[in-house]
């Protein structure tokens, strides 16, 4: 696959300088950390997952200490909330197709795996880098009628960028300064636009505001894709319980499509919803930014992280 190839003739680490503006020192480091889990190489792939625990630290803290900065009278719950949008594998995957990091990417992939991959390159280039909060609800016909429809954001773009920023720590000497320059070169833009708007998980819209909000798992479409029915029941008697059904590449996705529907023809709820964020934000609880964990679509390390 021709645009998930390492770009030529410059090596790796030529590109990552030019990308990222910063020069190893032992490409090494680089190397590990560009083998992803997928690869066929397996005592890389090990490396390459520390570094991305390494990584993820670093991104954590440097995150958090320039939104602290930045936003002073952030409140832990607030700090909590941006950072977990700004860190989740959504925005992560999005920031290194953005870099242009997925070009420098090693690893072996089924046909299937490069096709998930490469519509998602496809989709974000064509739609100049959207984050998923911003992408509205996309209708598919299908047997059951029109539905809602999702495309997952693979997690291994997010690792890939975490082992780079692992793989620049060690690299630096564990200068975290020389590893926030990185990061702020690659996501300033993004840091500033959550700290002006910090989005919140569609997911978490719903189910925060309903806890009678029930997702049930459907058999999945002639296409494959999954298929899943959000059943949202208001706490009170005033408005009936209404039915989304929703699909996407995976139930993951198929629940953000659901819920993001519903959301659309719920005005009552996200209204509610937007109320009850805005409470929670300035109390200092700490709130997630989303479902737990990735697709594992495309491969991945299985590091915990939410996904927006």
């Amino acid at each position: 696959m021709d645009s998930l190839s390492p770009p030529r003739p410059i090596s790796a680490a030529e590109y990552i300088e030019k990308m990222l503006g910063y020069r190893f020192t032992d490409e090494s480091w680089l190397h590990m950390a560009i083998q992803q889990p997928t690869a066929n190489v397996r005592n890389a792939a090990k490396e390459a997952g520390k570094l991305e625990l390494i990584g993820d630290r670093a991104l954590d803290l440097i995150i958090v200490d320039e939104c602290e900065s930045r936003k002073p009278e952030y409140g832990a719950g607030q700090l909590t909330t941006v950072k977990s949008a700004l860190t989740c594998n959504n925005t992560l995957a999005v920031i290194a197709i953005k870099k242009n990091l997925h070009l420098v990417m090693q690893q072996k992939l089924t046909s299937s795996q490069e096709t998930i991959l490469q519509a998602f390159v496809d989709q974000q280039i064509e739609n100049r880098h959207i984050f998923t909060h911003q992408k509205d609800v996309r209708m598919i016909p299908s047997p059951k009628g029109d539905l809602p429809w999702e495309m997952d954001y693979p997690k291994i773009f997010a690792d890939l960028f975490e082992a780079i920023l692992g793989a620049v720590y060690k690299d630096s000497g564990k200068d975290l300064e020389k590893t926030r320059k990185v990061v702020l070169d690659a996501m300033e833009e993004t840091i500033s636009n959550f700290l002006q708007n910090t989005p919140i998980c569609p997911l978490r819209r719903v189910t925060d505001i309903n806890p009678q909000a029930v997702f049930r798992n459907n058999l999945h479409l002639p296409d494959g894709s999954a298929h899943v029915t959000l059943e949202v029941s208001p706490a009170t008697h005033l408005r009936p319980a209404q039915s989304f059904e929703a699909a996407g590449t995976t139930i993951q996705a198929a629940k953000t499509a659901a819920a993001k529907f519903a959301l659309r023809n719920l005005p009552w709820l996200f209204m509610t919803n937007r109320k009850r964020t805005i409470s929670a934000g300035g109390s200092g609880e700490a709130s997630g930014s989303g479902e737990a964990g990735g697709s594992g679509e495309a491969g991945g390390s299985g590091n915990a992280k939410r996904d927006m």
